[in-house]
């Protein structure tokens, strides 16, 4: 990360593993299934050197956030400032390409906050991750902060928690990085 332009970052994940036996009394698997779901909790913030208008311009255009989204190979922006794309990722031994959408759910540009609904699937797995997005003055820039409930299930649900939370720590360092850098070079 720059760091004259990232002034703090950090990040606080809880996860919480659930494995459900299906079978005798549903019909939503074959008796004696399991089925593994893998709960997410993930906070962040930093603190950019950019005003806060510039700052949430930038990361309220799909166009723009797209670009810093690490392993994109393509994507394309809908309406309402829908995302769909298509998206390799590797997490230990499971590696694969997922396709990806992402929905504003709810957007305050006046008081800069924005709430974000992003699901997947690929590689036999799948994820749902609702993402809460606030920019706020800080006596050196913006405080960007964010705070992320997910849900993953299939093979990426059954990944050590600690390989889960370091690609997820990891992601969302570079894309901050990229962020950071394509702001403070925008005139």
């Amino acid at each position: 990360m720059t760091v004259d332009r990232v002034q703090h970052f950090s990040t606080r994940t809880t996860t919480l593993f659930l494995t459900l036996e299906l079978g005798h009394h549903s019909n939503i698997a074959g008796s004696g299934d399991l089925f593994r779901v893998f709960l997410l909790h993930f906070e962040s913030k930093a603190v950019v050197k950019a005003p806060v208008d510039k700052l949430w311009n930038f990361i309220s255009t799909p166009d723009s956030i797209a670009q810093c989204l690490q392993g994109v190979v393509e994507y394309k922006v809908l309406e309402d400032k829908r995302i769909e794309a298509k998206t390799k990722i590797g997490i230990g031994f499971i590696k694969g390409t997922f396709k990806v959408n992402s929905r504003v759910t709810e957007e305050d540009p006046v008081n800069h906050h924005a709430r974000l609904l992003v699901d997947g699937s690929g590689v036999t797995s799948a994820f749902k991750a609702n993402i809460l997005l606030n920019c706020n003055p800080h006596p050196e820039g913006t405080e960007l902060s964010w705070v992320a409930d997910a849900t993953i299930n299939g093979p990426l649900g059954s990944v050590a928690k600690g390989l889960l939370e370091g690609a997820a720590q990891k992601i969302v360092s570079q894309t901050l990085e990229c962020v950071t850098q394509k702001v403070s070079q925008s005139t």
